[in-house]
This record gives C-alpha cells, sequence and structure tokens, in this order.
C-alpha cells in the first residue's frame, strides 16, 4: 500500500468519526454529544465563611451592588449546616442562563456522633457537644451511676465443682433508666436556637452507650427555619428594598 493511499484512508477515516447533524422528519440530530464552548468571563470563585453574620455582611457590604428588585440575590438554606448566596439568572452578567455562587456559609460545628459509644466518651460528647438541659444532665446522672461488673462464685464439695460466671452491666445505685431521651446537641450555626429531639438510648453490657435518632431527622427542617429566620431579621433591609430573598 503506497503512503498515499494510506493518508487518504486515515483522513476518510478522521472525517467519518467527526460529529455530522442529520435531518430526519424535521428534526434534527447529532451523531455525537456537543458541548458549547462558552466565551472567558472574569468571575471570582465563591467565597466561604463559617458564621451567619459573616455572610450577612459579604451580602450587604459588597452582594447587593450586583443585584437589583428584578434580579435580586438568592440566599438558599441548603441544608442545617449550609447556606448558599447565588445570583438571578444572567443578572446582568452574561447572556447565557447561568446562576453564579457569590458566598457559602458552612457550619463548622462538630457532628454530633450517633450509634454506640464507649460509656467514658459518651460522658464527655454530652459535657461537651449538649447545651445544658435537665434531658442531659439526668442521662449524666443516670451514666455516672453505670458500672461494668464482673465476677465468679465458685462451689467446691470435694467431688464436683460449680462455676457461675457474672458479667453484664449494673446500676451503682436502684434507678430507673428510660428508653428515651431528650437533648439539645450543637448540630448547626451557634447563632441560631439547636433544636431540642428524642433519642433512643441502650446500654450493652460492655458499658456502651448507644444514641440513635428518634424524631425520624425533623430536627433538620427546624434547623433550617431557624437560620432562615436569623438571616431574614440579618438582611430585613435588603429584602425589604427587593434585593435579596431567603429560601428554605
Amino acid at each position: 500500500m503506497s503512503d498515499n493511499i494510506l493518508v487518504n484512508a486515515i483522513r476518510e477515516i478522521v472525517g467519518m468519526a467527526k460529529p455530522q447533524i442529520y435531518g430526519i422528519e424535521g428534526h434534527q440530530y447529532a451523531s455525537a454529544e456537543l458541548v458549547e464552548v462558552l466565551p472567558h468571563e472574569d468571575v471570582p470563585d465563591a467565597l466561604t465563611v463559617h458564621t451567619l453574620k459573616s455572610l450577612a455582611d459579604y451580602i450587604r457590604r459588597e452582594g447587593v451592588k450586583h443585584a437589583d428588585k428584578e434580579h435580586p440575590l438568592f440566599v438558599e438554606v441548603d441544608s442545617y449546616r449550609s447556606v448558599t448566596v447565588r445570583s438571578s439568572l444572567t443578572a446582568g452578567l452574561s447572556t447565557n442562563f447561568l446562576r453564579r455562587t457569590f458566598y457559602r456559609a458552612e457550619s463548622d460545628v462538630p457532628r454530633f456522633e450517633l450509634g454506640w459509644m464507649d460509656l467514658e466518651k459518651r460522658i464527655i460528647q454530652l459535657r461537651a457537644q449538649c447545651a445544658d438541659t435537665d434531658g442531659r444532665n439526668e442521662l449524666l446522672e443516670m451514666l455516672s451511676s453505670v458500672c461494668r461488673e464482673e465476677g465468679t462464685v465458685s462451689s467446691d464439695n470435694g467431688v464436683t465443682q460449680e462455676v457461675i460466671v457474672r458479667e453484664g452491666v449494673a446500676l451503682k445505685e436502684m434507678a430507673q433508666v428510660k428508653p428515651y431521651v431528650t437533648l439539645q446537641p450543637y448540630r448547626t450555626f451557634l447563632e441560631v436556637e439547636q433544636p431540642v429531639s428524642e433519642f433512643l438510648l441502650r446500654l450493652d453490657k460492655d458499658c456502651n452507650v448507644g444514641l440513635f435518632e428518634a424524631d425520624g431527622g425533623a430536627w433538620k427542617l427546624e434547623a433550617a427555619r431557624n437560620i432562615g429566620s436569623c438571616l431574614e431579621t440579618e438582611l430585613a433591609q435588603e429584602i425589604n428594598d427587593g434585593l435579596v430573598m431567603v429560601t428554605i
């Protein structure tokens, strides 16, 4: 095969691989997925902060300069730990239908760990990550009376020997262990009221303490509403002027 024939064959193959547009029964179809290459725009990366006050300050000082009544800023409470500030569609920045993300607020409060946990670690967690409430104090008082009980009782009459092994969890004092406890953990931005919710309490023979959500996650919606209310208060003037809209 000559070089010219080989070159022509390669060109033919390359040409067949190029996307083609076909008209079929009044509709147009492409033989490959086409992606539009948009012109470059100098847009800053989204700024991340960790408090709602900082977020409101940035919106007031510079965010509203890129908004008007027809193109307000949307402050969206994404979850109990996150808020995102986005532009309206286009908002004078582009002829394309795009939204720009200006700011994000991410809560840096440590996550409240559920499931099984060693007794000592659970006591530390309750003291460090829960508000001082009657429910927390009652649970701490009960857990402080828990001890691991291990021992053996032997009976030997010279012919046979019986050994009884005793192992498990006991209370130093008689106390009623409630199956549900009410706690107020720190789980969202500290600037808002922390939701109160119920937890299922369990103890095992190794002195591990189990805490499990008993409200179906309803506290997350309550936390989001608390965040929204806080931002509505902080940005009351901007909302009244039609420059900002808070959504949950």
